[in-house]
């Protein structure tokens, strides 16, 4: 009965972890367009030279966004591992099959790189999008 208790803790932990890296992403990715298109049209009412140097916000900001897709998708994807790694280990409390054990021990570890990568695509995303601000000082 504890390891199932135990169990039900970790899954519950890790659905969190889930959960966040698809708000964060998600979240930064619905802050990103209102802030992108107001930076365009501040942009495309500057004069043709100043306009070119600015361009490089936009490209930031696209960017940032490309990340924050990116983390989204990696985010989804270990929705689809963790469905497998209940599965196994639901399998192996209920079996005692050491079979299970160990390919849910390999989903656990993949799920958690996807989780990871998630969020720290999430602090890359961040990073980018203030990055291209800094140069922009009439913005």
């Amino acid at each position: 009965m504890v390891a199932a208790t135990s169990l039900e803790g970790t899954l519950a932990f890790c659905r969190m972890a889930i959960r966040s890296g698809t708000i964060f992403n998600g979240g930064a990715l619905v802050a990103l367009i209102p802030v992108t298109a107001n930076a365009y049209f501040k942009i495309s009412e500057l004069a043709p030279p100043e306009r070119i140097i600015h361009t490089k916000v936009i490209d930031g900001l696209v960017s940032a966004a490309t990340v924050f897709v990116i983390g989204l998708v990696i985010s989804g994807f270990s929705s689809f591992i963790a469905f497998f790694g209940e599965f196994y280990y639901t399998n192996f409390h209920l079996t005692n099959n050491c079979a299970f054990k160990g390919k849910a021990r390999m989903i656990l570890f993949a799920g958690a790189a996807a989780v990871l990568l998630s969020l720290i695509l999430f602090a890359v995303g961040s990073y980018t999008a203030i990055h291209s601000f800094q140069n922009a000082s009439g913005l």
